[in-house]
Parts: C-alpha cells; structure tokens; sequence
C-alpha cells in the first residue's frame, strides 16, 4: 500500500486540514478520510446581554458581579458570603444577564485534539482514503499515543470530525509547519470542543477523575482570576485555597497519577485549552 502523500493546501493563510475519522470498533484498523476546508472567522452573534460595566451599574449595595472562564455571570454578596447566578434584583430582565456568552458556529463543525506525541519507538499507521470514492487506500504513519486516542474516540456508528496536528499539517514542510502553527490560537478556537486525551485508563483514574470534578463542582474561575463558590456548592469552604478537602491517602496518590501524567507538562496545554 502507498504512503499518503499531501497536496498542497490552496491558500496557507485560509485553508486547514480536517480529519474525518470513520466508524468502527475498538479493534479495527483507523480508516479517516483527510479533506481541506477554508478557516475563516465566523460571524459572532450579537450580544443580548448586558456588558459587565452596564450589569454593575444595576446592581444593588453591596453586590458584585463577575463573567467565569466560561463566559457565564456570577453574582456575589461578600457581607453575607452568598453567590448566585440569578441578578439579585428581580426587576432586572433574565435574557439581559443570565446565561453564557453567545457562541460562535464555524462550519464544518470539527473537536480540536490536545494530546502529547509520545515516542517514537512504536509506530501505527491511518488507512487513508482517496479522493476518488473508487480510488485506493494509502497509509499514513503515525505515533502510539495517538492510535491509541484514535481508538478510544472513534464512534460505532458515525464518523467523527476531528483535528489532529500530527495528521492536519503536513510535518515534512517546513514552511507549512511554521505558517500552521501561527494559526493554533483560530483553530482551537473554532472548534466546538477541545477533547484532552491523557491516556488509556489506569486502575484508579476513574477515583481521581471523580474526585476532581466534585471539587470542580464547588468553585469557579472568573476572568479576573478570582475564585468563587459556585452557587450550588455543597462545601461551603472548598473553594478557598487553605481548605482542607476530607479525601483518603489513595484517593490523593489516584490525583497525583493523573496530573502527573505527560499531558500536564507540554508548553502548548493552557493555549489550547
């Protein structure tokens, strides 16, 4: 069988590869199809809300209000230590403050894959389709880690649209390489999600995931960099950095397996994310 060979994209500045990734079981060889689309700026809906300076100026005494990580506004009362996603004012119209910020869509719809490379002492290979529907397979090699997550994410029954550095640029060019690369904050921003492979589950990943998203679930990241307590928390203090959370010795070494896995070291995490 041939080895994939690239053509060239039509305008560097535009244009992006996107990996279609074809249906199968765990155990079957990874069949995609790899396609080039135009990467243009969606047009953003426009904004229904109040801006966070028009939503202060609504505010009763002693409130405060702050827009998450997530794009979402939480209310918060210091003197009586409560928060709240609802505006503490009633008269105050729900679609002007409540909610996340409006999404933007780019077409065709693609998830974004942050993950590390690996070595490259073992190798797997990507069984490419041609163009041409009646055109032959060609094969692309590509590192374990990836194969592996390739595996993991691949649906049964539909084809899932992804893209994949090591697949969506072509590495022997140079020059396509250092202009890609330049484009990393558009794609991941594009994307309808951004899917994190660490790796093939460990015997007490699911412990520590689990526990990791409790301790998500009592606070919350505001663009400024302040921690609150969600409003819904049911540990009251949890989201205070000096707490101490009331796990088992294994549930903290199932924590520390995880974040210490490769993924946590690479340069590229907080971008993509």
């Amino acid at each position: 069988m041939t080895p994939y060979k690239y053509s060239n994209l039509v305008d560097e500045l535009r244009d992006i590869r996107l990996l279609f990734l074809h249906p199968g079981q765990f155990e079957d060889d990874l069949r995609v199809t790899i396609s080039h689309v135009s990467l243009t700026e969606p047009v953003s809906p426009p904004e229904k809300r109040l801006s966070l300076r028009e939503l202060r100026a609504t505010l009763p005494v002693g409130w405060h209000v702050f827009e998450t990580v997530a794009g979402r506004y939480i209310f918060e009362h210091p003197e009586s230590d409560l928060t709240t996603w609802v505006h503490p004012d009633p008269n105050v119209s729900a679609c002007k403050q409540v909610g996340e910020a409006p999404s933007i869509t780019f077409l065709p719809r693609y998830e974004a894959l942050s993950y590390t490379w690996g070595t490259t002492s073992n190798s797997s290979y990507l069984y490419v389709n041609s163009d041409d529907p009646k055109g032959p397979l060609s094969t692309l090699e590509i590192q374990q880690n990836l194969a592996s997550a390739l595996k993991h994410l691949r649906l049964t029954q539909e084809t899932r649209t992804l893209w994949v550095d090591a697949v969506c640029i072509n590495q022997k060019s140079i020059a396509e390489r250092n202009t890609q690369v330049t484009r990393m904050t558009s794609i991941y921003k594009y994307a309808c999600s951004v899917v994190a492979w660490l790796g093939p589950e460990s015997s007490d990943s699911k412990v520590a995931l689990a526990a990791l998203d409790r301790i998500g679930s009592q606070t919350v990241l505001t663009k400024c960099v302040r921690r609150l307590r969600t409003p819904e928390a049911a540990h009251a203090d949890w989201f205070q950095s000096a707490s101490t959370l009331p796990y088992p010795e294994d549930t903290w070494h199932a924590i520390l397996s995880v974040v210490n896995r490769s993924w946590f070291e690479r340069v590229w995490i907080v971008q993509e994310i």
